[in-house]
């Protein structure tokens, strides 16, 4: 079994859950944590087919963090890959990302489609720049996280709306987990 499991919360999410889906690797379990009356659930049921042993859907209403903190608390894996549903993964992607679990978690640019390459490859550099400096300067859409040190801080802080995922690590470091820049 693959050590990580993609954690995905997703609300109103029908336009881009094909692609996702299509850029996940069918051996790599994925909990999408779902809040969408658009159809996104139905779509990820249909397309469910072709790995029908590594998806599960739990309908959870709550903000990012709720449905990220949810994801992390339910998955059995030691590791877990919070991203988003407008992301679509490199074919080498969840390879590379094996040579990182020797830490507590990694994190990287979002690797949304749709030309967005130039704004990527800047958000990386700052954040190797942030992390250069001693600030972990995480994004929730590519944050791998081993689940025991990320609980062992409280997990996500669930009253925020925003910036969960930049808090998390924070914490995560203050109490002398490391997770740094990767993929």
């Amino acid at each position: 079994m693959y050590p990580v499991t993609v954690v995905l919360p997703t609300k109103n999410e029908a336009h881009n859950i094909p692609h996702f889906l299509k850029s996940l690797p069918p051996e790599v379990p994925l909990l999408v944590v779902d809040d969408s009356s658009d159809g996104t659930a139905h779509i990820i049921h249909i397309i469910k087919t072709s790995r029908p042993h590594n998806t599960r859907v739990l309908t959870c209403k709550g903000n990012v963090a709720q449905k990220r903190q949810a994801g992390l608390q339910l998955v059995s894996t030691s590791w877990v890959l919070h991203t988003d549903a407008d992301v679509v993964f490199p074919r080498d992607y969840f390879q590379k990302i094996l040579n990182y679990l020797q830490k507590d978690g990694f994190y990287g640019p979002k690797l949304s489609a749709g030309g967005y390459e130039g704004y990527y490859r800047l958000f990386s550099f700052g954040q190797r720049v942030l992390s250069s400096l001693g600030f972990p300067a995480a994004s929730g859409s590519n944050l791998g996280l081993r689940r025991e040190a990320a609980l062992a801080v409280g997990g996500f802080n669930t009253q925020l709306n925003c910036n969960e995922d930049t808090d998390l690590v924070l914490r995560m470091v203050k109490e002398g987990v490391s997770p740094g820049v990767g993929s």
